[in-house]
């Protein structure tokens, strides 16, 4: 089942920050990134039980070629998108 995904604002703000530094690098790096990102979002809508909750009722999806996690809930219905998190930032930053 495709469950609908709502983005939060501070996770459009970690993608931003994310695309912006991607595309300072090159279009094609921002691209693939965003590819990436697509791919694992749907992969999230449809299974939204695969990846294993870590903190709490949060669960996170690691991206393969890139140093970010998608961190999100799912209350059965909806997926929530809480942070796209640079897994180098400080974690007690990371929300949960």
């Amino acid at each position: 089942m495709n469950y609908p995904v709502k983005i939060l604002p501070e996770a459009l703000k970690d993608l931003e920050e994310a695309l912006v530094f991607y595309e300072s690098v090159s279009i094609k790096v921002k691209d693939k990134f965003l590819n990436e990102l697509d791919k694992l979002i749907k992969l999230i809508a449809d299974f939204p039980e695969i990846f294993p909750a870590k903190r709490k009722h949060y669960r996170e999806a690691l991206m393969k070629k890139f140093p970010f996690v998608i961190i999100y809930t799912f209350d059965g219905t909806q997926v929530t998108v809480y942070a796209v998190f640079h897994v180098r930032r400080a974690p007690e930053s990371k929300p949960g």
